[in-house]
């Protein structure tokens, strides 16, 4: 289970929560079911003020599209400000095989960092199924994604990866990429 509680933040090493988290989503619903609603939380409470999320997927949706989309998923919360939440939301279409399509998500996760001043932070939730994991965490570098300063984490569904072998091969791409930081795990 994914812990977004405050503490859980701040053992990334940042207490100020500006942030961006690129989601790389391909049709589940556990983004829509639980980390939206979780997100939604958190920002009701004043625990997530500064901050963007980048949904990357492989639908035809606009952001608007996507805010409508998700927006039946978000009125559990007891007292939402969903209008305000939903002013933190955005959607790319991708197809993860293409580049010029990574290059346009950085561009927009750029242009969304600058709106809401944060600083270069990054959360890359991978939300896909484990063999696209690494073209994905391959294709980051060219893209632009990693080019601004600020911290990248990455958050990645279970399974990692198939077998120990992959696993392994996995982990050793992300210590590659991402080797500025503790690693936290469930």
């Amino acid at each position: 289970m994914l812990d977004l509680s405050q503490n859980a933040w701040r053992k990334c090493g940042h207490g100020n929560f500006k942030r961006t988290i690129s989601d790389f989503w391909r049709d589940g619903d556990l983004t829509t079911r639980m980390l939206m609603p979780s997100l939604l939380g958190l920002f009701d409470t004043g625990k997530l003020a500064n901050f963007a999320v980048l949904i990357l997927s492989n639908r035809n949706f606009t952001d608007d599209d996507y805010r409508e989309f998700i927006r039946p998923f978000l009125r559990r919360s007891t007292k939402p400000d969903i209008p305000g939440f939903l002013q933190h939301i955005f959607y790319q279409t991708m197809d993860v095989t293409k580049a010029t399509d990574y290059t346009a998500a950085a561009t927009k996760s750029h242009d969304i960092d600058k709106q809401f001043d944060l600083g270069g932070n990054r959360i890359f939730y991978f939300a896909v199924a484990p063999r696209l994991f690494s073209p994905i965490i391959a294709s980051l570098p060219d893209s632009g994604f990693l080019a601004r300063p600020g911290y990248k984490r990455v958050v990645i569904e279970k399974p990692f990866g198939q077998d120990y072998p992959s696993a392994k091969a996995l982990n050793e791409q992300l210590n590659h990429l991402f080797h500025d930081g503790p690693d936290f795990s469930d």
